[in-house]
């Protein structure tokens, strides 16, 4: 059957993308004049995570509080991604299917099976490291650590943690900043793959007193400002009894952190431009899982559930010369459509084992939606299906556009 121009026209706009992004990294050279040209900077990817970030709490997706103005303005030269859905509610596992693209099962990665991602798996810096790109990561540790294999293929992997019980939550983006800047000198004009992440966001929260005061200046509560994961035990165990104005409490504690980290993320971006590499860089902001505040009874936690306020998560992509810059998505896009997504706009082969989809940046809605599964680590049967309008779990089905807040079964 012969395709159908809405299909051939979507097929040539991501060749477009993908020969523009190679044209502006110098991949290909214009012949065309005489006259001397400056060479075009190569070629940089930059993945940044910012671990439990939830949309909703973010300007550009509506939120209302100042939590984010630097990511409200990268918006602006950026593809924001509307229903972007993670497949487990846990750092390591929903890590590992963005960098695989494959599903928890398929790609071993388990903290609570103890099992690292496993051997014959392809992640995305193999690939971009064999294809001639210089690579390195700067994280949080913890179940990013190297232990759990998400280190493969990079010349360069620090972790902050060992473990989750080691400092988790304390790091910083800003902390990131150094390495990160000390590194991209020394690989010069080379392309290049930079993962960044931090747990700044995650709890414990901890923001600095201005920041919080920023959020809730009028909280005359018995909760200290920085709210330890301790204190969250207690109080999602019914130990410790919640009074008027403490979950706002913590949510502005919450959303302080992520002024914290959406301040360090400016200046990550101002070093983009001072080294010369921000121009000519594919640059992707997102983050893992999302986190719970009462929606169903637990606050300030996450990886119990798989419902939405756990799974949606932020997803912004910048490409070189900020093309596409206030394009929104509709469509439902999956962690694992990120890695081919973005091989294909650097004009590169998709490895066979990747399940992910390439995703077309220039359209508003797919017509042909493809379903994401989630699982909770370490309970292979609590499974979620979900696809832009409906979500079945636990033997319900939700209406997602009537109800987003998944309330009314309407199985």
């Amino acid at each position: 059957m012969p395709e159908s121009p809405t299909t051939d026209s979507r097929r040539r706009a991501t060749a477009a993308l993908a020969l523009s992004a190679a044209l502006g990294a110098g991949v290909l050279a214009s012949s065309a004049s005489c006259t001397p040209t400056p060479r075009p900077a190569a070629p940089a990817v930059v993945f940044v995570s910012i671990d439990t970030l939830r949309p909703d709490h973010l300007g550009c997706y509506g939120y209302p509080r100042p939590t984010s103005p630097a990511i409200n303005r990268f918006r602006e030269e950026a593809v924001l991604f509307e229903q972007a859905v993670a497949h487990a509610p846990s750092t390591l596992s929903s890590h590992a299917s963005m960098f695989t693209s494959l599903l928890p099962p398929h790609h071993g990665g388990s903290v609570l099976d103890r099992s690292a991602i496993t051997p014959n798996v392809t992640l995305l810096a193999e690939v971009l490291r064999e294809a001639r790109f210089a690579t390195a990561s700067f994280n949080g540790g913890g179940q990013l650590h190297p232990v759990w294999g998400l280190d493969r293929g990079f010349d360069v992997y620090e972790s902050f943690a060992e473990s989750e019980g080691d400092r988790l939550g304390e790091d910083t983006f800003r902390e990131r900043l150094t390495a990160a800047k000390d590194w991209i000198q020394s690989v010069r004009d080379e392309p290049f793959f930079l993962f960044l992440h931090t747990y700044e966001v995650h709890h414990p929260y901890t923001p600095e007193p201005e920041r919080l005061a920023l959020m809730d200046s009028g909280y005359e509560g018995r909760l200290p400002g920085h709210i330890s994961i301790r204190v969250l035990e207690k109080i999602n165990a019914g130990i410790k009894e919640l009074r008027p104005g403490d979950r706002e409490h913590i949510v502005a504690a919450y959303d302080a952190e992520i002024s914290s980290a959406d301040a360090g993320f400016a200046e990550f971006l101002a070093l983009l431009r001072e080294l010369g590499r921000y121009d000519s860089s594919l640059i992707v902001l997102t983050s893992d899982h999302g986190e719970a505040f009462g929606e169903r009874g637990r606050i300030g936690w996450h990886g119990d559930t798989l419902f939405d306020e756990q799974l949606r998560i932020p997803l912004l992509v910048r490409l070189p010369g900020g093309r596409l810059g206030g394009t929104t998505v509709t469509s439902q896009v999956r962690g694992v459509d990120l890695a081919p997504t973005l091989l294909s706009l650097l004009g590169l082969p998709v490895p066979e084992g990747f399940s992910g989809a390439v995703v077309d940046l220039g359209e508003e809605a797919g017509p042909d939606p493809k379903w994401a599964l989630a699982g909770i680590d370490g309970s292979p049967n609590e499974l979620a299906v979900r696809t832009p309008r409906w979500k079945w779990y636990q033997g319900q089905l939700f209406d997602l556009a009537a109800d987003p807040g998944e309330r009314r079964d309407v199985a």
